[in-house]
């Protein structure tokens, strides 16, 4: 079983690099985000999918839950999610849950795109 420990400094150094940077002290005590996953269950891309989706869900979970405890402000919740999935995604090293990663990424990137032009 593949487990990636993240702390929640390490997940948003690009969200709150003032805070971090100043050592603040709600920043280094904040708890750790735990996500198990074993190798098989990366086999196919439907098992990839599901897996992705438990990510996601846990990161939102545990996002929402540093916004209860004041880690976090509401606003970053969306930047907190986005940089907890990415950095399992990039820990995992899974070449499907990258694909996968890559493309859920794109997908919700392109309503964007297009109010741009």
């Amino acid at each position: 079983m593949k487990r990636t420990n993240l702390i929640k400094a390490t997940l948003v150094a690009g969200l709150a690099g003032a805070a971090l940077s100043t050592g603040s002290a709600a920043a280094q005590e904040a708890p750790a985000f735990d996500f198990a996953v074993e190798t098989v269950s990366l086999q196919t891309t439907r098992d990839v999918a599901r897996v992705y989706a438990r990510l996601s869900d846990e990161a939102a979970s545990y996002c929402g839950s540093l916004i209860q405890q004041g880690y976090e402000t509401t606003g970053a919740l969306s930047l907190c999610q986005s940089d907890v999935v990415d950095v399992v995604v990039q820990r995992i090293g899974d070449a499907q849950l990258s694909r996968y990663h890559d493309q859920v990424q794109s997908r919700s990137a392109r309503p964007y795109a297009t109010a741009l032009n």
